[in-house]
């Protein structure tokens, strides 16, 4: 038309970019590319794109959820104002592990809004971790167990332990290998105090992350408890001697020492208190006593800990 130009307009599929009137160009509405995710770990992952201002003011932030719906976004960034192509990058924490991910680039500008395609990630699973019973405890040594499942991830393992929560000291780290599945795994250790309480813990790592068992406790053995009690019944010439063995865990065996004198000279035979934990009653009868004579006695109990004494006491025998 006479006194008239021709309105021109290059049309994208996101958005009009630009705009010509009376041979002038005006700014438009941006565009928006979404990129492949880099850097993907349990808990985080660096997403990429591009933005093109449209020639005006433009900023920019990726949505993102575990659907697309997204439901998060990042905080806005400044992608300029010009006509070329802008990279952008944005780093996502506080993701879940194992989960999958949609995000989307958006810009916006005066002109209007652009969404970037949709894409997915997923993030990684670390490793399983459970802490089991100590087992093989003696009086210096044990061996810690637990199970780890590397999660198809190259996973190493080692043992916490000491004697509180804090623990201190560690077992050499070894590979729990990039299995699919749980699968037992023990570490033995030495130098260890008797009779004294421990924690321990285990510990996985893979690229995916750090997973710690919860924590256990054991007590490592100590030699036997011998209490020596009172002797009952006492006859003409015999005598039953009782008293109280307390193994702590390791394989007992206890006898009764007598005599005359503190020197005794004469012992029973020995017997088994097993190796449990809890105190149990013994007694053992002598015979060939001689009348109204006084006895000195105490129990004795030993295992691989050691051999204890309880606490001498006397009887006297009955009179014809």
């Amino acid at each position: 038309m006479t006194g008239m130009r021709t309105m021109l307009a290059v049309v994208t599929a996101s958005a009009v970019t630009l705009v010509a009137f009376g041979g002038i160009a005006r700014a438009a509405a941006p565009t928006a590319t979404t990129g492949p995710a880099t850097a993907i770990g349990a808990t985080t992952a660096t997403v990429t794109g591009s933005v093109v201002p449209g020639g005006q003011a433009t900023t920019w932030y990726v949505q993102y959820g575990t659907s697309t719906s997204y439901g998060s976004q990042t905080a806005k960034a400044n992608a300029g104002s010009g006509t070329a192509t802008v990279n952008i990058t944005s780093n996502l924490a506080s993701l879940k592990a194992g989960a999958t991910y949609h995000y989307r680039v958006v810009a916006t500008n005066g002109a209007g809004t652009a969404h970037g395609s949709d894409a997915v990630f997923t993030t990684l699973t670390p490793p399983g971790a459970t802490t089991g019973a100590a087992t093989g405890i003696g009086t210096t040594t044990a061996t810690l167990n637990g199970t780890v499942d590397p999660n198809s991830r190259d996973t190493t393992f080692y043992f916490e332990y000491g004697t509180s929560t804090s623990y201190g000291t560690k077992t050499a780290v070894k590979s729990a290998g990039s299995g699919a599945s749980p699968q037992n795994e023990a570490a033995g250790i030495s130098k260890l105090q008797v009779g004294r309480t421990y924690h321990f813990r285990i510990v996985a790592t893979s690229d995916a992350g750090t997973t710690t068992g919860s924590d256990a406790t054991f007590t490592t053995s100590s030699a036997p408890v011998a209490v020596t009690a009172d002797a009952s019944p006492v006859a003409v010439t015999t005598a039953t001697l009782r008293g109280q063995v307390t193994p702590n865990g390791l394989a007992t065996t206890w006898w009764f020492e007598y005599g005359t004198s503190l020197s005794y000279g004469l012992k029973t035979a020995s017997h088994s208190a097993g190796s449990g934990t809890s105190a149990q009653a013994v007694s053992a009868g002598i015979t060939k006593l001689t009348a109204a004579r006084s006895y000195h006695f105490r129990l004795v109990a030993q295992n691989s800990s050691g051999r204890v004494y309880g606490l001498d006491r006397l009887f006297v025998g009955a009179s014809r």
